[in-house]
């Protein structure tokens, strides 16, 4: 019988933030991303345009005209009431104003590679609705096909405590035939092929940055046990410094591992023999 395999979401992809730890340092990030639409991103002219129409929904000329599956989505044939038209103009700007372009899911790409959720309680907030009448929103844009909701349970620890409680954590994605049935189905492709040229571009850089950390760290852990052993062999009654052979230790072999990893990753073309001998050579001359 074949085996079930989890395999665990990339940090950068929104799914990753349903599993994401709870820490105030997130919740403080959560707290400080713009909750409005800025003047920085009224200059993106997608999300001008969908901040315009999305927020015209109750123009009388315009009504019966955008989004014609959320009004035909009861089976009896009548109309959506004018409730659900005001508060899906509500959550126009603080649902904008947090949209991930490149996966259209409600959340931002943070700059520590991590992707974070903007929570169906925040739009609520933001938006200055009831919890109760933005999930039956939602509800109504999931059954039009213009949304898709997934949830997961987290367990959130009281601070200083072991007790705590579980939460519900919402990840919400708004799917392009809400933007084409907007009218903005050619500008959508548009914005959403920059942005995942642009998520790339951060990717790439927070890896870069990843790496020169962790070989950072690398570096001053092989330099701390170097003056560890040079102390042990210089004080009276410690281990001699014959006992320290440093090409062998643990923390060379792992630094040099790594290297050889990174050198093959960057360098596709080289040999095994190449890649070893320039990992040797940048090893001892980083350690000297």
């Amino acid at each position: 019988m074949a085996r079930l395999t989890l395999v665990k979401p990339a940090p950068h992809h929104p799914t990753a933030g349903l599993s994401a730890p709870v820490t105030s340092h997130s919740r403080r990030k959560r707290a400080s991303s713009p909750r409005r639409l800025t003047e920085q991103q009224l200059k993106n002219p997608f999300i001008r345009s969908a901040h315009e129409r999305w927020s015209g929904l109750m123009d009388p000329a315009r009504q019966g005209k955008l989004l014609r599956r959320l009004d035909n989505i009861h089976a009896s044939g009548r109309r959506t009431r004018s409730e659900l038209w005001c508060n899906l103009t509500a959550i126009a700007g603080p649902v904008l104003a947090r949209l991930d372009l490149a996966t259209l899911a409600c959340g931002w790409y943070g700059d520590d590679g991590i992707f974070c959720l903007n929570t169906q309680g925040g739009i609520a907030e933001d938006a200055g609705l009831r919890d109760w009448q933005l999930s039956r929103l939602f509800e109504a844009l999931e059954r039009a096909g213009y949304l898709i909701r997934r949830s997961k349970a987290v367990w959130v620890a009281e601070s200083g405590q072991a007790s705590g409680m579980f939460k519900t954590r919402m990840l919400i994605m708004f799917t392009p035939l809400f933007f084409r049935d907007l009218g903005l189905g050619w500008q959508l492709e548009r914005a959403r092929n920059k942005a995942l040229i642009r998520r790339q571009k951060q990717i790439s850089e927070v890896a870069t940055t990843r790496a020169a950390r962790a070989r950072q760290q690398a570096d001053d852990k092989a330099r701390r046990t170097i003056r560890r052993a040079r102390y042990a062999a210089g004080s009276p009654g410690r281990v001699p410094q014959t006992q320290f052979d440093f090409p062998q230790s643990e923390t060379y072999l792992r630094a040099l591992n790594d290297l050889r990893l990174e050198l093959r990753l960057l360098n596709a073309d080289w040999s095994a023999e190449k890649v070893n001998a320039e990992a040797e050579r940048a090893i001892n001359a980083r350690y000297g």
